[in-house]
């Protein structure tokens, strides 16, 4: 579960706008100077380890920048395989993106998982429409059908390796689901990176702390536009596990950090999240889902 350390919003935006000075935001994947200053021989042996941040140089390429071109290829340029209905393109994305993101998936299931993503109509969801244009936000329920409405897929072959998440609803706990949900954003986010941030137990930790830690600052609060028919304001761990309370949250600290003059894409915002929490141990990994009742 969540550290129980303090997060506090103006030191969070101190760091911000020090790494935007610093270049550090945009040099990321060329630079593996540490984000952070860090106190501890133990921080900085775990943090400038090469396999935890996989920053190595080779011949003046990271490891990082290297396999993100080819993520890229695949899921953005290549007019081929950036579509999402051949199982064999898709079951080549699901296995890049499960060695490069170390989503831990087993291997034994990914053509599964391939076939399961071909039949979702991916092509047509993932960019939701409304009254023929565009939305701006993602499309929540393709992340909750790829994340949890899988199981059957391995209920035959005694699957034990996804975190099994209780589904809560206005009357209890009603079953178990096995959970794709880090995947699921990491799928959706490379196909679509300026509408999918990106879920891991670091990015929701951070979240959760600067929502909780912070609630004397009103005007931050009002920055979150929470989805209507959720039946708590109060944000707990499990509501983060809905990828739709999680992009309010997501986006209600992004729009905060605009009206204060710092402006982070998508995915200097997943960088910034998942780093601060890896290097203060603050990660989230509550396995209940927290449905929406309408």
């Amino acid at each position: 579960m969540s550290s129980e350390k303090s997060v506090k919003l103006c030191d969070i935006m101190d760091i911000i706008r020090r790494l935007k000075e610093d270049g550090y935001v945009k040099q990321f994947y060329d630079d593996p100077t540490p984000y952070f200053n860090l106190t501890t021989e133990s921080d900085k042996e775990i943090y400038t380890r090469p396999y935890e941040r996989n920053l190595v140089k080779h011949g003046g390429e990271t490891d990082n920048k290297i396999a993100e071109d080819i993520l890229e290829e695949y899921c953005l340029n290549n007019e081929e395989y950036k579509k999402n209905t051949n199982l064999k393109t898709v079951l080549t994305k699901v296995t890049l993106l499960n060695a490069f993101y170390r989503t831990t998936l087993n291997n034994i299931h990914l053509v599964a998982i391939a076939r399961y993503l071909c039949s979702l109509d991916i092509d047509n969801r993932i960019v939701p429409m409304k009254d023929g244009q565009p939305t701006k936000e993602p499309n929540f329920d393709l992340i909750h059908d790829i994340a949890y409405h899988h199981s059957d897929l391995f209920a035959h072959q005694g699957n034990t390796d996804f975190l099994q998440f209780r589904v809560i609803t206005k009357n209890g706990i009603v079953n178990h689901t096995n959970s794709m949900y880090s995947f699921a954003s990491k799928y959706c986010a490379w196909h679509q990176p300026t509408l999918y941030p990106i879920v891991d137990s670091y990015t929701k930790g951070v979240l959760y702390h600067i929502v909780n830690d912070n609630k004397e600052n009103e005007d931050f609060q009002r920055f979150i536009e929470y989805p209507k028919a959720i039946r708590s304001k109060k944000l707990s761990h499990s509501m983060l596990n809905n990828y739709q309370i999680y992009y309010a949250v997501y986006n209600g600290f992004r729009r905060y950090l605009q009206k204060n003059d710092i402006t982070l894409s998508l995915k200097d915002l997943d960088i910034f999240l998942w780093s601060y929490g890896m290097e203060h141990n603050i990660s989230d990994d509550c396995s209940e889902i927290y449905l929406i009742e309408s």
